[in-house]
């Protein structure tokens, strides 16, 4: 077994430091921000569901300083484990981009044309720069936060280009929201004055424009309340998000509770052979959901009383009119909305065993969750299993990790001596 180290030191000093020796100047803005793990509900988001998210002490740090023309350059340190078994180590790289080439791309994403324009037409609307950008490269990722905040108004069209450094202990595809927690940090760096991080409207405003910059400029979906535990959010218990009003509460238990904690299992760092595919169809069910629920003029699935039928029926009726090309089966559809429905209702339960002090139930409820959000991903089972503890995907369909509750104090035994442990200790929202 290979145990992930603990965090030591500050890793807003540590990015400073490099910042100066890696770029010859002092950073005009430095922020840090946690790992999020996905408890129950994660994609319950866009249909007014309710989700649970934890936050930890493992954190990626982001320094910035202007420059005089439109280029964003990135020096990005990441901690990582180059095979199965092999030592923790960090590795560095260094990526570019322009801000020119980046606000091209974007265009009609960030503000798509309104019905009717000229610009409208038949073809697909485009949801990320994938297919004119490499979206795995860290300039583009970070270079569209900036555009998406001159899109949200909350930088000003004649930003220049940026300098960045990136020290990152967060795993790569461990489920722990690496892209979450590095593209927030350097939000949070670039809001302004410091009075200002605390404002929880603009927090809020920010945890919007994150998802969005993820989404678009790191070609892949992304669960919402990972952006908004990140800022939002606290380690001193479990962050419950009420998406049909945007509220955020804490219930106790699991996080900071003696004989729980939460760890991260995964046979290797590498990216899911189906997180592509998986993004993709979860995308398209979002987008159908959306258009259903819209149909009906309501926002969530709760003010839709047996919604999986009347989305069915609804669903029948367009088919037999325009024909299936482009929309799903009508069994698929119920499905999908079966699960969302459950789903939220999972979560609820399993929060108000967390605030009952009914720990051993709650993480029942949080196993059950496993199978139906494969099944709902379309994704294979993680490629690792640890027996006798309550377990699920640390991001289902987009990472082979398992998040597990074990006993701090009898860590169960792992299935191979190269297999990666990551304990989770409680940390702090964004800062």
């Amino acid at each position: 077994m290979v145990v992930w180290p603990e965090p030591h030191g500050s890793l807003t000093d540590l990015v400073t430091t490099r910042h100066q020796s890696v770029w010859g100047t002092d950073p005009d803005g430095v922020a840090a921000a946690p790992a999020t793990s996905c408890l129950i509900g994660e994609w319950t988001d866009f249909t007014g569901g309710y989700a649970a998210f934890a936050l930890h002490s493992l954190e990626s740090a982001v320094s910035f300083s202007f420059r005089a023309d439109r280029k964003v350059r990135v020096h990005f340190t990441q901690a990582t484990q180059a095979g199965a078994g092999e030592p923790i180590r960090n590795v560095d790289h260094s990526w570019e981009a322009t801000l020119d080439e980046l606000e091209e791309a974007a265009a009609g994403i960030l503000d798509p044309p309104a019905k009717g324009h000229l610009a409208d037409s038949n073809e697909p609307q485009r949801h990320s720069v994938s297919g004119t950008l490499p979206t795995d490269n860290w300039a583009v990722r970070l270079g569209g936060v900036v555009i998406s905040m001159i899109h949200r108004q909350m930088l000003t069209r004649d930003t220049p280009g940026l300098d960045i450094t990136v020290a990152c202990e967060i795993p790569p595809h461990a489920g722990l929201g690496r892209v979450a927690a590095t593209t927030t940090a350097l939000a949070l760096a670039l809001n302004g004055e410091p009075d200002e991080r605390d404002d929880a409207p603009t927090r809020a405003k920010l945890a919007a424009v994150c998802h969005l910059a993820a989404e678009v400029f790191a070609g892949s979906i992304h669960p919402r309340g990972r952006f908004i535990t990140a800022l939002r959010g606290t380690g001193e218990g479990v962050n419950v998000i009420d998406f049909a009003d945007g509220s955020l509460t804490v219930a106790p238990g699991l996080v900071n509770t003696p004989g729980y904690e939460l760890a991260v299992v995964a046979s290797t760092l590498e990216a899911s052979p189906h997180r592509s595919e998986a993004s993709d169809r979860l995308l398209r069910q979002r987008e159908f959901i959306c258009a259903a629920l819209s149909n009906f003029g309501v926002t969530t699935l709760q003010q839709l009383p047996g919604a999986a039928a009347r989305i069915g029926d609804w669903l029948s009726a367009v088919i037999s009119v325009k024909g299936p090309e482009g929309y799903p089966r009508v069994d698929e559809a119920t499905q999908w909305i079966t699960f969302l429905h459950d789903e939220a209702d999972r979560a609820r339960h399993f929060v108000q065993l967390l605030r009952a002090r009914k720990v051993d139930e709650a993480c029942d409820v949080f196993a059950l969750s496993a199978g139906p959000s494969l099944q709902y991903a379309q994704a294979t089972a993680p490629a690792i299993a640890v027996p006798e503890v309550p377990a699920r995907p640390a991001e289902a369909g987009l990472s082979e990790a398992l998040l597990t509750v074990v006993d701090p104090f009898d860590v169960p035994e792992l299935p191979t001596p190269d297999t990666l442990l990551i304990r989770l200790s409680p940390g702090q929202r964004a800062h």
